[in-house]
């Protein structure tokens, strides 16, 4: 293995160690989201479910692409 795929493969492990922690605060900031808020509430409520909902989304569909053994930035 040369010098490039090294690095190239070192890259890839750090950014899956990230995203893999990434997912797992995400999911916890969603896991202590009261879901009955009052009225005034429920819209930001919602907001903050939908957006955290579309990180995780995100997230796991960069840690296919890493796992696949490529970057994103390489698509």
């Amino acid at each position: 293995m040369d010098t490039q795929d090294r690095k190239l493969n070192e890259r890839i492990a750090h950014r899956k160690e990230k995203v893999q922690r990434l997912i797992k605060e995400q999911e916890a900031i969603l896991a202590v989201l009261d879901p009955m808020p009052d009225r005034q509430h429920r819209q930001e409520y919602l907001r903050t479910l939908i957006s955290g909902q579309n990180k995780i989304r995100r997230l796991k569909q960069e840690l296919l692409v890493l796992e696949s053994g490529r970057l994103l930035d390489e698509i």
